[in-house]
């Protein structure tokens, strides 16, 4: 199963970690954005830089079976990608939900969390109902 990991850029030590977590559990990150670097970028460099690292993401939760966010205050990026996996029909996990209050995270088939631990079995139940339904 391919889990996309999103939350805000400042907090992506914690993301590599939760996507440990995932890759230990079996799991395929469908695309790792914590290793992109806008360091030594600078003008139209950043800029292309920028498109790049947007359509990879995009193409991140296009891809994925299950989004992931471990909200934070500063994740404005990330409401972005939990609106594009509503659109898209993703399973929809939902961790430290109290943090910031979204109106999208009401829908019917968001999965809320206080833990990323909670949230993270949660990904593992999901998934065996998945596969379960598949055999």
């Amino acid at each position: 199963m391919r889990v996309y990991v999103s939350t805000s850029f400042a907090n992506k030590e914690e993301a590599k970690e939760v996507m440990e977590q995932f890759r230990s559990l079996g799991f395929t990150i469908s695309h790792d954005w914590t290793e992109e670097k806008t360091e030594g970028e600078s003008g139209e460099s950043l800029k292309d830089f920028l498109q790049r690292c947007a359509v990879l993401d995009f193409q991140g939760v296009q891809n994925c079976d299950l989004f992931f966010l471990i909200n934070d205050t500063r994740a404005k990026g990330a409401f972005t990608e939990l609106g594009m996996a509503i659109a898209y029909e993703k399973a929809i996990i939902i961790t430290r939900h109290s943090t910031v209050d979204n109106i999208f995270s009401r829908l019917v088939d968001v999965m809320k969390f206080e833990t990323i631990q909670d949230g993270i079995s949660a990904a593992v139940g999901y998934r065996r109902g998945v596969e379960g339904r598949r055999s």
